[in-house]
């Protein structure tokens, strides 16, 4: 909606909470858009993301949902790997639950420090890249340097194209 506005927070370094008055932070629009152009038509989009990394995909789900209900793309397989720390970090995961109940959104959260009896995906999100991987797939990948950099070099060398991977670590 345009008149909302969210933030997610990560917990590390250089984070939001360590702002002092005066400081200056950018912002920009959710670009799900202009990421959903760079890879078009109806073949499958995966969707790979660590702690925060999650936001600016949420904004291509968001906006693929959105078309696709409007008519105006056709309906293709999106998924979402989410490696977080344990549920606590899990952002809009109530909102990716409930598009995964909907059928439109393959979610599958991976947790690094899973409270026991969690009954998902445990490890690094790098782990699930192989399982995560059909075939004519595009990627977007986004997260820590290194989760990005892994991320990538397992697709490559598990055979996908680097045209088809669309990458931002930070």
């Amino acid at each position: 909606a345009p008149d909302v506005f969210e933030l997610a927070v990560g917990s590390g370094p250089s984070t939001l909470g360590e702002l002092q008055l005066g400081d200056v932070v950018f912002a920009s629009a959710a670009l799900g858009r202009a990421m959903l152009d760079v890879f078009p038509g109806n073949g499958p989009l995966q969707l790979i993301a660590m702690g925060t990394g999650v936001t600016p995909l949420r904004a291509v789900i968001q906006e693929q949902v959105a078309r696709q209900e409007k008519g105006e793309l056709p309906a293709r397989s999106l998924g979402l790997l989410h490696g977080c720390r344990d549920e606590s970090e899990q952002l809009f995961a109530d909102e990716f639950a409930g598009l995964r109940a909907r059928g439109l959104l393959d979610y599958r959260p991976v947790l690094s420090r899973p409270e026991p009896g969690w009954p998902g995906l445990r490890g690094r999100v790098q782990e699930h890249v192989d399982a995560f991987s059909p075939t004519g797939a595009s990627y977007l990948v986004c997260g820590s340097i290194g989760m990005v950099e892994d991320v990538v070099a397992r697709l490559v060398s598990g055979g996908v194209s680097a045209t088809s991977i669309l990458a931002e670590g930070y």
